[in-house]
């Protein structure tokens, strides 16, 4: 639709393997589901080829998976979805959440189609916030390290908070903005 920034969106995997106490997901979507890659790659294909043939300015994709990168089919998506990329110059841009476990997964799966921006919400970075709140951040030194390669690469990387956590203040919440 003209004069609209309409992007297609998928998923992959369902469900989260975190307790985080302030998401729905945790408490709605314990059961980790998943389509198979295979038709997950159908479905992009579809949509690339579709787009070629209309000749249609769509370049980015959102993902709605919440821990992308943190699976092994994770990072064989990525490489498809280069190939993906080579044949129809879609996507060129893919807007996603990487999870915050399996860090060397991630970091890999991430490396592995650049057109994937890293994206992780750390909600909070104070201490008392995360343990009352059951978060776990990705170690935020290796995310540093990722985001200063991506500066080198002139790539972005971005990330998430939430205001008004439990113990949480505005002197915490400006501390994690900081």
């Amino acid at each position: 639709v003209d004069g609209y920034d309409l992007y297609p969106l998928f998923e992959h995997t369902r469900g989260c393997p975190f307790q985080c106490t302030f998401c729905r997901n945790s408490a709605e979507n314990k059961k980790m589901r998943a389509f198979s890659v295979e038709r997950f790659i159908k479905e992009v294909e579809y949509v690339a080829a579709f787009i070629k043939q209309h000749n249609l300015s769509r370049p980015v994709i959102m993902l709605a998976d919440q821990n992308f990168g943190m699976y092994e089919s994770d990072y064989l998506i990525a490489k498809q979805l280069q190939k993906i990329q080579d044949q129809y110059n879609f996507p060129q841009r893919v807007i996603i959440t990487t999870g915050k476990g399996n860090y060397q997964n991630v970091l890999n799966t991430v490396n592995a189609f650049p057109s994937i921006k890293m994206s992780f919400s750390v909600q909070s970075l104070d201490e008392k916030v995360l343990e009352v709140t059951k978060r776990k951040n990705f170690p935020l030194n290796l995310f540093q390290h990722y985001h200063n390669d991506a500066r080198k690469r002139d790539e972005h990387t971005s990330s998430e908070i939430i205001a008004g956590l439990p113990e949480d203040s505005r002197a915490k919440h400006l501390a994690t903005i900081n």
